[in-house]
């Protein structure tokens, strides 16, 4: 085979094997057990799903803000436990609420507010028993799969790249194929879902449920109740929330960014109510999705 049909050989299977590890990536996960509609799902589950552990800490913390559980102080910037609130708290919500008592808001990254061994870790768990999530072997097996069309034809490249020299022939366009045909290993395992079948759908499924609560809810005009709240947080996020005090501490997310994935800041303190549109207190208004 001469040196021209050999790098034609090997860009048909670079294209090949990009295309079938797409395929494998998105068509083959894990499908997960149980039907979906025997399945339900706590909100901070759902929040595990749409975003780990970062997600689940900012429902809780909306959650505890909401329910005043939680203080945020105009002046010292620090947010405070309420010795007041006798209402009954989640694990998840019990365990930010100790560790973030005291603390100055702006400082805080939101994926220390909850411990690697807490409470927050038995959602892992539930959602693997539920079939929403993999276990390591199914996911291990998955990427397995997907990474090896790619991994193959690059290895393949190399080898041919080496005989080439060997023999005194041309190999630069090969080596590049099999460069592009490793970048599009990583690429394709990097974009691989971490949830099964099941749990993508059941997310979906939130999505929309959660886009439909939101449209009702802003035609309310009264307070929304904790769930609602947990709900909309962990299917939409915060950047739903448009007036009170969650509203404000979207604003404050927004305006003042030390890490615009990781850190609260406020200098200021809203209302009490959960808001979707103008006006503050506990009314509701539109408000826009994440």
């Amino acid at each position: 085979m001469s040196p021209d049909d050999t790098l034609l050989l090997m860009v048909f299977l670079v294209l090949a094997a990009t295309l079938s590890g797409w395929l494998l990536c998105h068509g083959a996960r894990p499908r997960g057990e149980g039907a979906i509609t025997e399945t339900k799902l706590h909100p901070f589950e759902l929040a595990y799903l749409r975003g780990g552990t970062k997600r689940v800490a900012e429902v809780a913390l909306a959650t505890l803000i909401h329910a005043r559980a939680l203080h945020i102080s105009e002046t010292s910037r620090k947010i405070r436990s309420n010795p007041e609130y006798q209402g009954k708290l989640h694990p998840v919500e019990e365990e930010l609420r100790q560790r973030i008592d005291g603390l100055e808001i702006r400082y805080i990254t939101i994926l220390t507010l909850l411990s690697k061994d807490g409470p927050s870790q038995n959602l892992k768990a539930s959602l693997i028993k539920k079939g929403c999530l993999p276990t390591g072997g199914e996911r291990m097996k998955h990427r397995c799969m997907v990474a090896l069309p790619t991994l193959a034809v690059a290895v393949l490249g190399f080898a041919l790249t080496v005989h080439g020299e060997l023999q005194g022939l041309p190999t630069e366009g090969i080596l590049v194929c099999s460069a592009i045909s490793f970048v599009a290993t990583i690429i394709t395992l990097s974009s691989c879902g971490r949830l099964t079948s099941k749990g993508a759908i059941m997310l979906k499924n939130a999505k929309q449920d959660g886009k439909r609560l939101k449209e009702t809810a802003s035609r309310k005009s009264h307070r929304l109740p904790k769930h609602q709240v947990a709900t909309l947080t962990a299917t939409l996020g915060l950047s739903i929330f448009k007036c009170g005090q969650l509203g404000l501490l979207k604003r404050l997310l927004q305006t003042h960014k030390v890490d615009s994935s990781a850190y609260y800041s406020t200098s200021g303190y809203g209302g009490d109510g959960t808001d979707f549109g103008g006006g503050g207190g506990d009314g509701g208004g539109g408000g826009g999705g994440d």
